[in-house]
């Protein structure tokens, strides 16, 4: 799981373009808070989850079986994925470095 932040990161030391730097750091903020069961970013993402994702026509079942995210904090965001961008549901709601267009 480690293995996985740590080759954004290395990543993050060579990208120049700054929408993919600040791409790259809400993944990495995400994943972290998702690994670390960040208590108040579990309460974060809970409540993104209730108030705009669960109606959201993008958040989806994610199509790719081996790439499925199982949420013990959330199980609403277990194998889920946002269709717009592409994100893990499970990390993307866990961060606040790159929020959805959708979250009032």
């Amino acid at each position: 799981m480690w293995a996985k932040i740590k080759r954004y990161q290395d990543r993050l030391n060579t990208e120049t373009d700054p929408n993919i730097v600040k791409d790259i750091k809400a993944i990495i903020s995400g994943m972290s808070n998702f690994f670390i069961r960040s208590r108040k970013f579990n309460q974060v993402a809970n409540q993104r989850l209730k108030d705009h994702c669960s109606g959201c026509a993008y958040f989806i079942t994610d199509p790719v079986e081996d790439e499925k995210v199982k949420d013990k904090d959330i199980p609403g965001l277990s194998g889920k994925i946002c269709s717009l961008c592409g994100c893990t549901s499970s990390y993307k709601l866990r961060q606040s470095i790159k929020k959805c267009e959708f979250w009032k």
